[in-house]
């Protein structure tokens, strides 16, 4: 069973990697965690300027950081299982979906922001555009309440 894992930051990550600890996954199973750092807001991506360079940079090791350590966690508890780490570049909603098809995922693993629908609309949702469009099944993990 391929499961891929989109996590996003520790916060909406540790739920997700809880659910996933908890669950009795059946065979053999390969997790795919995956982070995807979003561009560059292009009007920041022409400059040529050290900081922005620094900026990019420091949300890379973050998400490379953050993939590492939900790697970890699921080694513990799954020390048979086959674990890829993956940290891509570009949009959340593209990503996540072409990773699920050319990965070939049974199942994707995303967190949720629980964000009401006038806010959804305005910004999108890539949990709802995984739901829509994802040639697997697709599990959405809340955070708890604050």
């Amino acid at each position: 069973m391929r499961i891929l894992v989109a996590v996003e930051d520790t916060y909406f990550a540790g739920p997700q990697i809880e659910f996933v600890s908890n669950h009795n996954w059946p065979g053999e199973v390969t997790f795919n965690i995956l982070h995807v750092v979003p561009p560059l807001p292009a009007d920041l991506s022409q400059e040529d300027n050290s900081f922005i360079v620094d900026v990019g940079n420091r949300r890379l090791e973050r998400g490379k950081s953050l993939v590492k350590e939900a790697a970890q966690k699921l080694g513990l508890k799954f020390p048979d299982a086959k674990i890829i780490q993956s940290v891509e570049h570009g949009y959340a909603k593209e990503k996540i979906l072409e990773v699920i098809e050319n990965w070939e995922a049974d199942v994707a693993i995303l967190g949720s922001h629980g964000r009401r629908e006038l806010t959804r609309t305005m910004i999108g949702s890539v949990s709802t555009a995984v739901l829509t469009y994802a040639l697997c099944s697709v599990l959405v993990v809340r955070p708890p309440k604050l």
